[in-house]
């Protein structure tokens, strides 16, 4: 779906293009969704915005492609949640193809974002740019890898989580998750956790954030790796920088199995005699 404008866009209704539900005794994979791209000066959308993939039916079926949400305005962005999911996989089916979100906008004000994995898939990437002030998410950020289903499925990797504000950064119930999911079958390794990245000038304020690798299980299972989470104050006069708890280890292994690529944890705040707190 395009909805493209060299003038303002607004649209208030509710946006779907997710893949349909297949026929009760249908065996198959899930259907793919659909891409939503819109563009324009000022972008308000109030609607919310799903462009995921459906569930495989039957044994070890794959789930449905997620779409690509693509946001963009050369004036100030609003949005509603926005959700591109894999769909479902049945048994050892695999997940679909990753989707992602990409907004911009001089500011953005946005809902949720959700590009968790299905079952047996991986998280999509999220990317919230805005240009020349405050980027404000009111609610969660998730990307990471779907749940393993099956006795024998492996962890499913997480998508990045890029967050660049020209302004502060701030929302009402924020956090950021970009972790793999935990392997189910002997010998599997757990899924990756992912980059999460924070840039603003002035103020920070998340709640938890997470980037941690899934868990091997059983016999001798390797551990997945542990993203990285990096959040900078670019401004050099005024911004604290106040988060939850910050986690970015590595999936347990078991047996023989290796554990996984150590990550990082790094909190900047450029502005003098501005301070950083964290909660544990």
């Amino acid at each position: 779906m395009n909805l493209i404008s060299a003038g303002d866009v607004t649209e208030t209704s509710t946006i779907q293009t997710g893949g349909g539900t297949l026929n009760a005794g249908t065996t198959a994979a899930g259907r793919a969704a659909g891409n939503v791209n819109v563009s324009g000066a000022v972008t308000k959308i109030t609607g919310a915005i799903t462009a995921s993939g459906a569930a495989g039916l039957g044994t070890n079926q794959a789930g449905g492609n997620a779409g690509v949400v693509s946001i963009t305005g050369t004036g100030a962005l609003t949005a509603a949640a926005i959700t591109a999911s894999t769909g479902n996989a049945t048994g050892t089916g695999a997940g679909g193809t990753a989707g992602s979100i990409t907004l911009s906008g001089t500011t953005v004000t946005t809902g949720a974002l959700t590009t968790t994995g299905g079952a047996n898939g991986a998280g999509g990437n999220i990317s919230v740019t805005s240009s020349t002030g405050a980027t404000t998410i009111n609610g969660a950020v998730a990307s990471s890898g779907g749940a393993a289903v099956a006795a024998v499925a492996a962890g499913s990797n997480a998508g990045k989580i890029i967050i660049n504000s020209a302004g502060a950064l701030s929302g009402t119930g924020l956090t950021l998750t970009a972790s793999g999911s935990n392997a189910t079958g002997a010998n599997l390794a757990g899924g990756h956790g992912a980059l999460i990245d924070v840039d603003a000038v002035g103020a920070i304020t998340i709640g938890n954030i997470a980037a941690n690798g899934g868990n091997g299980i059983a016999t001798n299972a390797v551990g997945g790796n542990a993203g990285s989470i990096f959040i900078t104050n670019n401004s050099v006069t005024t911004g604290v920088i106040t988060t939850g708890s910050l986690t970015a280890r590595t999936g347990a292994a078991v047996g023989t199995g290796a554990g996984g690529t150590a990550g990082s944890i790094s909190v900047v705040n450029n502005a003098a005699g501005q301070a950083i707190s964290t909660t544990a």
